[in-house]
Parts: C-alpha cells; sequence; structure tokens
C-alpha cells in the first residue's frame, strides 16, 4: 500500500499532535466508512500511536496510520490539508 501526505497536511497533523503533547508515535488515523447511498466517507482523528495491524505512513515529519480493512480502498491517496472559510480540513485525492 501507498500513501503520499502533502506538505499542508503535515504542517497540520504536526500542529494536532502539538495542541495535546502527545508522543512522537502520534499521528493521524485515517479510514473508511460506508456513507450509505453517496458511497464511502473519510473517517479522521488524532491517535496517539498505530494499530496493531495498522500501515504507517511518515512523511514531511507526519505520521498517518490506516488500518488494514480501508488500506485497500486508500491505496494510492493523497492525503493533503486545504484552507479557506468554505472548504478548510483534510482532503482525500484517489
Amino acid at each position: 500500500m501507498k500513501m503520499t501526505i502533502g506538505e499542508l497536511a503535515a504542517v497540520e497533523i504536526i500542529k494536532l499532535v502539538g495542541i495535546d503533547n502527545m508522543p512522537p508515535t502520534a499521528g493521524l488515523q485515517v479510514g473508511i466508512n460506508g456513507g450509505g447511498c453517496s458511497g464511502f466517507e473519510y473517517t479522521c482523528r488524532i491517535a496517539f500511536g498505530p494499530g496493531k495491524d495498522d500501515h504507517v505512513f511518515t512523511q514531511n515529519g507526519a505520521n498517518v496510520f490506516v488500518d488494514r480493512k480501508s488500506a485497500i480502498f486508500l491505496d494510492g491517496t493523497i492525503v493533503d490539508y486545504k484552507t479557506g472559510l468554505m472548504d478548510a480540513g483534510f482532503k482525500f485525492y484517489n
């Protein structure tokens, strides 16, 4: 599995991890949930470290964790971060 963490996403992950003085193993846990008629829905949360079977990606100083079930759907995804009044947050391009 491959995932790319954009520079702006890395900066935001590092900032979020730093707010709570989390350990260096902390990062962004990313996953997929069934979204009903509109398809899949991305999930994100800050985690202290990877789960037992998670894929771990470290780029630009930030960690991203992907659970095994979601990895199939997220292979090749680019995680980035957008800022703006109506469109701020993590963005996924796959």
